[in-house]
């Protein structure tokens, strides 16, 4: 029982926070490996994405969940990797945390999960970063990473890439598809950012 308003304000603040806490609070601040890494990649002033991670603060540029949705692009690409025909852009804040931990088991997914995170640093714009071009560049680094060598995309490609991925508008209009179909959005994103790396 509740001795006034502001306890009741309170109790139902805990709850509501403890209970349903936001998806990027969620997965940011999960004691697995990918979780350690996103508090370091966020707090570590020379990283690319110091101060940028978005974990339910509203004041990043990138969300958690997006970034560990990049590095399961990376690891698995378009796959079904859940029961219910799940692949990495339809699953939970709780499958998320599922799966990076499954992923980061592995002696050389740490390195690969970070360089992932700081590849996505790479392409952050002024703005916020749209959700789906974290995985989608996810799967541009599995086309172009091979196991011994794991190239930064060059300048060029990045300023070109964050032109052509600067307006949600201006990637529906080039990729003439509904942002709703988010696993062929991303896939179709990861092959145009793979074109201009060819390039």
């Amino acid at each position: 029982k509740v001795q006034s308003d502001t306890d009741a304000r309170l109790l139902f603040y805990i709850l509501n926070n403890t209970k349903d806490p936001k998806a990027e609070l969620f997965v940011y601040t999960d004691t697995g490996k990918f979780g350690q890494l996103l508090r370091s990649a966020n707090t570590d002033e020379t990283s690319l994405l110091y101060k940028r991670i978005d974990y339910g603060n509203e004041g990043g540029k990138v969300k958690a969940t997006c970034l560990a949705r990049a590095y399961l692009a990376f690891v698995h690409g378009m796959a079904i990797i859940k029961e219910g025909n799940k692949d990495v852009m339809h699953l939970s804040r709780y499958d998320l945390i599922d799966e990076c931990r499954v992923a980061m088991k592995p002696a050389q997914a740490s390195v690969d999960a970070e360089a992932v995170l700081q590849a996505v640093g790479m392409f952050i714009n002024g703005g916020r970063m749209l959700s789906l071009i974290p995985p989608a560049l996810g799967l541009a680094l599995r086309e172009r990473w091979t196991a011994s060598r794991r190239p930064f995309p060059p300048k060029g490609v990045v300023s070109n890439v964050k032109r052509y991925l600067s307006t949600k508008k201006d990637v529906n209009e080039k990729l003439n598809i509904l942002v709703q179909n988010r696993r062929e959005t991303t896939a179709k994103l990861g092959k145009a950012i793979l074109g201009y790396w060819h390039k």
